[in-house]
């Protein structure tokens, strides 16, 4: 006997309003993720000066408002279900669904199985550094030490590991995404994660390093200050 596959319709003028929450919320509200490793790692430090700084970020992060230039570039996440239809509208239309800002922010696009739409907003500064050749883990620990990060830490570490650099990007804007307090499901990567953040304690850097679960030639890191804004919704 076979199934009953219902497809839900979901409105583009809907999906719209998301966006436009999301966009307002991700620019005016410090994720708790990011907020506690500022925290824990004000607390940990011993050095009175350093410790002083650390409040005084995340005093100055958390009292950003949406009017502000120094929140970044936008980037948006959709996972639309298989079993979903978009009334009126497409699902590439929505980098300009609610905004009004005048930016269109870079959008990447997944079919997974369900009926929802699960939508995602980042704002990020990130300095972005590119290599070729093969990567294995002893290598991207080496790969953040050269970055000389120590002079803007703290700092988040993310890492897009493709066989392509563009296809590196994608990977290393969606790690970027990925909560801080969040560990690598693979755990091959959870272990390189777990070096790579030695290794970046080592340069005074106060923030997690992430990486996502793919081997491959080519490797885009992004370095970004913990000024990151995230927000995410179902629908």
């Amino acid at each position: 006997m076979r199934g009953i596959i219902t497809v839900r319709e979901i409105a583009y003028s809907e999906i719209g309003l998301a966006v436009e929450w999301l966009w307002i919320r991700a620019r005016t509200w410090l994720p708790p993720d990011i907020a506690m490793g500022i925290e824990c790692a004000a607390d940990s430090e011993e050095r009175e000066p350093v410790r002083l700084e650390l409040i005084n970020l995340l005093e100055r992060f958390q009292t950003v408002t949406q009017e502000s230039g120094e929140i970044g570039s936008p980037v948006l996440f959709a996972d639309v279900g298989d079993a979903v239809t978009i009334v009126d509208g497409t699902i590439e239309a929505v980098r300009r669904a609610g905004m009004g800002y005048g930016i269109e922010p870079t959008m990447h696009t997944r079919q997974v199985p369900g009926d929802q739409i699960a939508l995602r907003l980042m704002f990020h500064t990130a300095r972005r550094i590119e290599s070729s050749g093969v990567v294995n883990q002893a290598a991207l620990v080496e790969f953040v030490k050269q970055a000389e990060i120590a002079a803007v830490a703290p700092v988040i570490v993310a890492m897009g590991l493709g066989d392509t650099i563009a296809e590196s990007a994608v990977l290393a804007d969606y790690a970027l995404a990925r909560p801080i307090d969040r560990r690598n499901p693979e755990s091959g990567c959870a272990a390189a994660e777990r070096q790579i953040k030695t290794a970046t304690d080592a340069l005074a850097v106060n923030i997690e390093g992430q990486i996502n679960p793919v081997d491959g030639n080519a490797c885009v890191l992004y370095i970004s200050p913990p000024c990151l804004r995230r927000a995410s919704c179902t629908i």
